[in-house]
């Protein structure tokens, strides 16, 4: 085989994935992923399905997702909310009482309009046509390389389904991890001016700035160490349960293939992606969000991942992580059903087998 240049992020997408994974899962999703490279000019196609029920999910669920980030932020630490750089005063009327989800809704539209509930939409459509895309028609094909003879759909082990996921949704966001980074960036605000803590022109725009400022490709990639475990536990756990619970409804003679056993697979699927990966997608929301020294790359508020995860236990306990929730599963909830009943019947259309 002839050798080829290393794609621009390459090195952090393995890094990503070793540092996020370890042992022989991150050896076999990196493994996958050069051969993904091998043939980047076919990434595109690796499911047109897949990218667009990702996009109809992703632009659905869209207001559902900026409620989720807005209430993941609020109180952050439960107490000084406002930068450092802020000053005590800004600090303290960052601290405000905890609101819920129809209070959060209330609010965004009152001070900034309906139109605020799509804010991050471009880079969101970016991010599922690239991480989604790929984590979706990546899964049947990680399958198949687990499979071993006696196994078929009705007896695949769910042990393998988890594998599959698990490897497709490394792959999928370490590649896609800049587009997470600039969505979550456009739809937080600093709760003490009530304005973006970064604002940039278009999410093209903003890969490049924060290219240019922040360190290069090692800026862009900053957090992919929770974005993909994120994603690793999101993918494992969406796919794994949609596959088992289809198939059981089916194997057992409750349903046949058709949109009942999709909507029913995937509404179970959607609450179990929701509970399992709110504490990661939070931890993942705060550490993007912080400020970072311009000089040093390191965060102003958190050190690293762990030390977010650490200090939000301490100020703020283990219902800290779960904060945003409601949000969370409002809006994974349709957007894996949207996701799953797009992607079934665009793959019948085209003539491909049932996921």
């Amino acid at each position: 085989m002839a050798k080829r240049d290393p794609f621009p992020g390459e090195k952090f997408l393995y890094g990503g994935m070793a540092n996020a994974l370890g042992g022989p899962l991150a050896a076999a999703a990196a493994a996958a992923a050069a051969g993904l490279f091998a043939n980047i000019s076919q990434l595109a196609a690796v499911n047109p399905a897949a990218a667009v029920a990702a996009e109809l999910a992703g632009l659905g669920t869209n207001p559902a997702d900026v409620l989720k980030v807005r209430l993941q932020m609020q109180n952050e630490l439960g107490a000084a909310a406002g930068r450092q750089a802020a000053g005590p005063a800004a600090a303290a009327a960052a601290v405000r009482p905890q609101l819920g989800l129809l209070q959060m809704l209330k609010k965004v539209v009152n001070a900034e309009g309906p139109a605020a509930l799509m804010y991050g939409w471009q880079a969101s459509a970016m991010r599922e046509l690239s991480y989604s895309a790929i984590r979706m028609g990546l899964y049947d094909e990680v399958k198949e390389l687990l499979a071993v003879h006696g196994d078929d759909r009705y007896s695949f082990p769910l042990w393998k389904k988890i594998v599959a996921g698990g490897i497709s949704g490394c792959i999928g966001a370490a590649i896609a991890s800049p587009t997470d980074l600039v969505k979550i960036r456009a739809q937080a605000l600093n709760p003490a001016t009530g304005r973006p803590f970064y604002s940039y022109p278009s999410p093209w725009a903003a890969l490049g700035i924060i290219y240019r400022t922040e360190g290069g490709i090692a800026g862009m990639y900053r957090g992919v160490v929770p974005t993909v475990q994120r994603a690793m536990v999101l993918t494992a756990t969406q796919f794994a349960t949609y596959d088992e619970v289809k198939y059981l409804l089916i194997g057992n003679g409750l349903l046949e293939e058709g949109v009942g056993a999709h909507i029913a697979s995937s509404i179970t699927a959607g609450l179990a992606v929701a509970t399992t990966t709110n504490p990661l997608d939070l931890v993942k929301s705060r550490y993007m969000n912080q400020e970072f020294d311009k000089v040093t790359g390191k965060g102003l508020r958190y050190s690293g991942v762990a030390d977010c995860l650490m200090k939000t236990l301490q100020a703020e306990g283990l219902r800290g992580l779960y904060k945003g929730w409601l949000p969370n599963w409002l809006r994974i909830g349709p957007h894996t059903v949207i996701t799953f009943l797009s992607f079934e019947a665009l793959r019948k259309a085209a003539g491909l087998e049932a996921v």
